[in-house]
């Protein structure tokens, strides 16, 4: 080391204790931290559950002011096309069943599947067509239907493949 070296090291090591306080200062810093923090939390706790209630509150009523006027006329010729599509789709499956009539003795296990699914396909359909009388103007509704209805024939086209198929040939 150098004499510069040394004489510098001397001047730190004189200023540490000369700046050094005479107590230990972190108990005190470390409570008015803990102090201030105490306030501040308790001055912000309401204010993010007070901006969540008012946007709630807001996009409800916005929310009731578009379904309002929506809800109270019902064209007459919507609910007449729902009829009408209905009453198709309903003769198409009485065709499709028509056309292909299996006699077996007992359904394989393929079959009763399908046949429960068929149930539920019914189900459903039944509850977007009652949803659909309320509402005939909702696309999504008339999409959810149309398609209830394009799984219902596949389903019966597949009952019949299976129908036709020899009973060891079934899985």
């Amino acid at each position: 080391m150098s004499d510069q070296d040394k004489q510098l090291e001397q001047l730190l090591n004189t200023a540490r204790e000369q700046i050094a306080p005479e107590r230990d200062l972190w108990p005190g810093i470390q409570a008015r931290i803990h102090q201030e923090k105490n306030q501040t939390t308790g001055k912000r706790s309401y204010r993010p559950a007070l901006a969540i209630a008012a946007l709630l509150l807001a996009c409800l009523m916005f929310g009731w002011q578009l379904t309002g006027p929506m809800s109270q006329s019902v064209d007459p010729a919507l609910i007449t096309l729902v009829e009408s599509t209905r009453q198709q789709h309903k003769d198409q499956l009485s065709q499709l069943q028509q056309a292909f009539r299996p006699v077996k003795l007992q359904p394989s296990q393929a079959q009763q599947a399908i046949e429960m699914g068929a149930e539920q396909l019914k189900g459903a359909e039944q509850q977007v067509y009652q949803e659909l009388l309320k509402a005939p103007d909702n696309q999504s509704l008339w999409e959810m239907w149309l398609w209830l209805h394009r799984q219902e024939i596949e389903l019966q086209l597949d009952s019949q493949q299976v129908s036709s198929q020899p009973q060891g040939a079934q899985i």
